[in-house]
């Protein structure tokens, strides 16, 4: 609890002054062209076996058009499950190749995501096809920064987890 509010007090405080360099939210902007370099951590919950999976990792993009961004990203972290006073975790990690969809030409924008990849356990070497659809919202800060934030439902290897993630990154 205590990293969740940590984490959450510095990523408020990066956007607060991110946004301070911003020009407006609505100004039509163009993505077009721009390849994008992020950092991305993820939390998801399968609700049916009350277990958890968190990751962090590095992507790469690139925005074909000012609305189409075609990006990649591996990353890893654990898979855990707790039931009442005992824990089990492992490692897990994990590649995906996506399609972004920017609604809007702006520097804040709604997008719509879809991809899939591979989850690797390597406890017990197990490779799991996933597939992935979102929902979320970019904002350009300038044209260097920009953070992302999503929910992306994730089925991998026949389970459904509800995948959080955060993104904050550079264009070049």
């Amino acid at each position: 609890m205590k990293k969740s509010i940590l984490l959450a007090i510095v990523l408020l405080s990066f956007v607060g002054v991110m946004s301070s360099w911003a020009d407006g939210p609505w100004d039509e902007y163009s993505r077009c062209g721009k390849w994008d370099l992020f950092a991305v951590g993820q939390y998801g919950h399968i609700d049916i076996a009350s277990v958890s999976t968190v990751e962090a990792g590095l992507g790469v993009g690139y925005n074909v058009i000012d609305q189409i961004n075609i990006n990649a990203l591996v990353a890893g972290g654990s898979i855990g499950a707790g039931v009442e006073d005992v824990t089990v975790s492992t490692s897990i990690f994990s590649t995906h190749l996506a399609l972004d969809y920017n609604i809007l030409r702006t520097r804040l924008t709604p997008y719509l995501s879809a991809g899939g990849g591979f989850y690797y356990v390597p406890a017990i070497s197990l490779a799991l096809k996933s597939l992935n659809l979102g929902v979320g919202c970019r904002w350009d800060f300038n044209d260097q920064w920009f953070a992302k934030a999503a929910y992306e439902p994730t089925i991998f290897g026949g389970v459904f987890d509800n995948v959080f993630s955060l993104s904050v990154g550079m264009k070049f």
